[in-house]
């Protein structure tokens, strides 16, 4: 491995990895790529890889510059290549000081999670029992909940988060967004219609997905254990029978 890196360096990388809510090692490796990804580097150069997603941050050590648009002006001797950009799906920076590599990695951080959740629209055509909910709630008519039926949906949402955090390998702040998502709809059962609730229950799954960076097999575990536990509000062909 070309690694141009001082050990003070990767440490902050590997600081900013854990920030980012990754887990070194699992989540994300330091592995080498072909230097070619830079544009004209040969050899080997050493990268920040996402396993699940094979999104990279790969950093190298540039020659000093030839081009006079670089005499006089301040510049590092770092070039690095990373998938994703900012609003395409390569991109490349030459000449960067630690500082602005550090800064990139962190902002490449934010847009791999960004990226690395459930594509819903696969999502929903391989299970269009996703959109029950809607579907569902089209024929309701918008009135409040009985105190049962609430009490029946908090036992509901609380078997719900169980059985996905039991089944699923979640990371503490895909847990905490469940978390935050059952509170949610919880909350929302006090203030809300049946007919509303039950389109906010199908927006904050899909919501929890995506801010999670749910992997598609866990996104897909939510959505239909969301279906089966929460199934008695469509028992009968009558939504909502109390309990």
């Amino acid at each position: 491995m070309m690694d141009h890196l001082r050990k003070a360096q990767w440490d902050a990388l590997f600081k900013a990895v854990k920030a980012a809510g990754f887990t070194p090692l699992v989540d994300i490796v330091r592995t080498d790529v072909p230097g070619e990804i830079l544009g004209y580097l040969s050899g080997d150069v050493p990268a920040l890889f996402h396993k699940p997603t094979n999104f990279y941050f790969a950093i190298a050590e540039l020659p000093e510059p030839s081009d006079r648009l670089w005499r006089g002006r301040p510049h590092g001797p770092f070039g690095i290549a990373f998938s994703p950009a900012s609003e395409t799906r390569e991109g490349i920076l030459q000449y960067l000081n630690f500082d602005q590599v550090r800064g990139a990695c962190q902002e490449w951080l934010y847009r791999v999670h960004e990226d690395s959740g459930p594509d819903l629209w696969t999502l929903a055509a391989q299970d269009r029992s996703l959109l029950g909910p809607v579907a569902g709630a089209r024929g309701l008519e918008n009135t409040s909940f009985t105190p049962a039926e609430r009490q029946h949906i908090a036992a509901s949402l609380d078997q719900l988060q169980a059985e996905i955090i039991k089944t699923q390998k979640l990371s503490a702040a895909q847990a905490k967004a469940l978390g935050a998502g059952i509170a949610d709809l919880k909350a929302s059962s006090e203030r809300m219609g049946r007919k509303d609730w039950l389109v906010n229950v199908y927006g904050t799954v899909m919501a929890v997905a995506v801010a999670a960076a749910f992997a598609p097999e866990q996104a897909k575990a939510l959505w239909q254990l969301a279906g089966h536990v929460l199934g008695w509000l469509f028992s009968g062909g009558t939504p909502l029978l109390a309990p």
